[in-house]
C-alpha cells in the first residue's frame, strides 16, 4: 500500500548531517555560482545568503544527496558512510546483490535478498559504487524513484552509476556489472545490456560541473606564492604544496585511488577520466589555474630551463575553476581515455626565463617581463592618476560649498 512518498519526507540515515563552510567553492572563491546541493535537495533545506551556504536542519530528511553532489564535500556524516554499503557487499555470497532505499521498503515492503540503505541511492559517489561493483552484480532498485521527492537528483545518480560501470568495463571487460533497475525491467538509467552496446562508454560532457564563476583579477600578487616555490628548494615546498591540498581531495577520490592502484588489473588500462588540454599560444603563464586548482591537481615548475604545467585526472574534482580563472581562456576541460590516471603528466611545456622586473619564471616568447608586470601601469601613470581623482575631488567640494 502506498503510503504517499512524494509528500511525505520520513527521515533517513543522515540525522547528523555536518556542513564545513570552508570547502563549499561559493566560500574559497569570489562570486563562484555552485548550487548543486541546493539544486538537489528535496525539501529546500539548503539554500545561500549571498556566498554563505545555509543548512536548515529543521527541513533537512537525511537523504545524504548533498553529500554526493558537492564536487569539494562540503557536506559530511559523523554516524553514516558510504562504505557500509561496500563493506555489506563485499561480505555476500552470491555473484549479484540488489540495493534498495527507505523509500522502496516503505512503498513495496522489504525485498528478500536484497541490500537494504538507510539513505538515498543518489548519496553515493561513483568511488563506491565502482568498489561496490568491482566483484558482484550491482542492481539499484529506482521502483520508488518516481514518486519520491529525491527525484531532483536523478540525473546525478545517472552519471555516477555510468561513470562507475565505465570504469568497472575497462578493469573486468565487462559491461553492465551495475546498473538500476525497476522490478525485472531496466529502466532508463539502466548502462548495461545490448541496447546500450552501440553508445560510447560515456559522454559526462553535459553532466560536468561547469558553472560560472568570477575572478578578481590581482596582479602579481596572485603569483606571490608561486614565486616563494621556485625560489626556495624545489622538493620541500611540494612537501608543503601536497600537505595543503590533499585534505581538499574529496575522500572518496582518495579511497579509489587506493582501491585502483592496489588492483592488478588496473595495470595498463585506459578508460574515462577528467582532461585538460592547453591552447599553448594562449597560455599566460600567470599561474592563476595552479592557485585556483583546490586538490592539487594542476602543478606548474620549471625543469631544465621549461615552464611546464602538469595535470593528475584522478585528483581532478571536475569543478571547472581552473578554466574559469583562465587568463588567457588557455583552458579546455573534457573527458578522454587515460591510463594511469593517478600519475602527473605534463600538458604544457615550453622554454622559460625570469622576469626581469619581479622574478617569476615566464615565457621566453613574451619578452622580459611576466604577463603580471606587462600588465600593471608604470608608477607614473598611477601618480597621475591618483592626482586626477584628487583634483576631481576639491573641484566637487568647492561646487559644494
Amino acid at each position: 500500500m502506498s503510503c504517499g512518498l512524494s509528500s511525505v519526507f520520513a527521515p533517513m540515515g543522515v540525522q547528523d548531517l555536518v556542513l564545513n563552510p570552508s570547502r563549499c567553492l561559493n566560500q574559497r572563491r569570489a562570486d563562484s555560482s555552485c548550487r548543486y546541493c541546493q539544486h538537489v535537495c528535496p525539501n529546500g533545506a539548503i539554500r545561500f545568503v549571498g556566498q554563505d551556504v545555509v543548512l536548515q536542519r529543521s527541513k533537512c530528511i537525511g537523504c545524504g544527496v548533498c553529500i554526493a553532489a558537492c564536487p569539494m564535500e562540503a557536506f559530511s556524516s559523523r554516524s553514516w558512510s558510504e562504505h557500509e554499503l561496500v563493506e555489506a557487499v563485499r561480505k555476500r555470497s552470491g555473484i549479484s546483490v540488489e540495493i534498495t532505499c527507505p523509500r522502496f521498503e516503505a512503498e513495496y515492503g522489504p525485498l528478500p535478498g536484497a541490500e537494504r540503505t538507510t539513505v538515498c541511492l543518489r548519496a553515493y559517489s561513483p568511488g563506491a559504487l565502482f568498489e561496490a561493483a568491482l566483484n558482484y552484480s550491482v542492481i539499484l532498485r529506482v521502483d520508488a524513484c518516481k514518486i519520491c521527492d529525491c527525484v531532483k537528483g536523478r540525473s546525478l545518480l545517472k552519471t555516477n552509476v555510468r561513470l562507475a560501470d565505465t570504469w568497472i568495463e575497462a578493469l573486468t571487460s565487462r559491461r553492465g556489472r551495475i546498473s538500476c533497475s525497476e522490478g525485472t525491467a531496466a529502466d532508463s538509467l539502466n548502462v548495461g545490456g545490448s541496447d546500450s552496446a552501440q553508445e560510447p562508454p560515456v559522454d559526462l560532457r553535459a553532466h560536468g560541473r561547469d558553472f560560472r564563476v568570477g575572478f578578481a583579477r590581482q596582479g602579481s600578487l596572485l603569483f606571490s606564492a608561486f614565486r616563494e616555490v621556485e625560489r626556495r628548494s624545489h622538493t620541500a615546498n611540494r612537501s608543503v604544496r601536497q600537505r595543503l591540498t590533499a585534505q581538499h581531495v574529496p575522500k572518496w577520490k582518495q579511497r579509489l585511488r587506493t582501491t585502483w592502484l592496489g588492483d592488478r588489473r588496473t595495470a595498463g588500462v585506459s578508460t574515462v577520466w577528467p582532461a585538460l588540454k592547453v591552447n599553448t599560444s594562449a597560455c599566460l603563464a600567470c599561474g592563476v589555474c595552479r592557485q585556483f586548482c583546490p586538490t592539487g591537481a594542476i602543478e606548474q615548475r620549471i625543469e631544465d630551463g621549461e615552464f611546464k604545467t602538469f595535470y593528475t585526472p584522478g585528483l581532478c574534482a571536475d569543478c571547472g575553476l581552473c578554466a574559469m580563472s583562465c587568463t588567457g581562456q588557455a583552458i579546455v576541460r573534457e573527458y578522454g581515455i587515460t591510463a594511469d590516471p593517478f600519475e602527473e603528466r605534463a600538458i604544457l611545456s615550453e622554454p622559460a626565463i625570469v622576469c626581469e622586473r619581479c622574478g617569476a619564471p615566464t615565457f621566453a616568447r613574451d619578452g622580459s617581463l611576466c604577463h603580471w608586470c606587462a600588465s600593471e601601469p608604470r608608477i607614473g601613470e598611477l601618480m597621475e592618476s591618483v592626482k586626477q581623482i584628487m583634483r576631481e575631488s576639491k573641484e566637487k567640494k568647492s561646487c559644494e560649498r
